[in-house]
């Protein structure tokens, strides 16, 4: 299974330029890949094993998935299922203590991360992705505002 992983992540890669917006957009498919004869394969599977496939290709993807430069992307660490942390930067104080938002990073941040890092470090783009992030994968993911916006709202600005 781990062969047609990384096939089918590739695949999806070249597939999957982003949009300005920071969403995935269908592309076109390099010729490098014989796409027809994964999809042989894994329509042999089971739901079960399709499920897993499912996962394990969007784990490949989302920690392959190059950056782009015009983009500002967000850091944001998972240590446990009540416990997420991230990157942030100080705005002023306020009766109620410190006020932080949300630091932006660059494209040459997440290569700098994932140089240094022996674990995956995520970028994510759907829902989907923040989902299995949050849920099962953990660790260190850069997300794009579109779902900073849907998930973690307050902290792109002061309330």
């Amino acid at each position: 299974m781990d062969e047609w992983v990384k096939i089918i992540g590739n695949a999806i890669l070249l597939l999957e330029p982003v949009s300005e917006d920071c969403s995935a957009t269908p592309g076109r498919l390099g010729n490098t890949i014989d796409i027809g004869n994964a999809i042989e394969e894994v329509s042999k599977m089971s739901e079960a094993e399709l499920d897993k496939l499912r996962e394990k290709v969007q784990l490949y993807v989302c920690s392959k998935r190059s950056p782009r430069s015009e983009i500002q992307y967000y850091e944001f660490y998972d240590v446990s299922s009540t416990c997420i942390t991230f990157n942030s930067k100080w705005i002023g104080d306020s009766a109620e203590g410190e006020s932080r938002v949300l630091r932006t990073v660059d494209a040459c941040r997440i290569h700098h991360a994932r140089s240094n890092s022996d674990a995956p470090v995520y970028l994510l783009v759907s829902e989907d992705e923040v989902e299995f992030w949050k849920n099962v994968w953990r660790g260190k993911a850069f997300l794009t505002k579109p779902m900073v916006e849907h998930y973690f709202p307050t902290l792109l600005a002061p309330s």
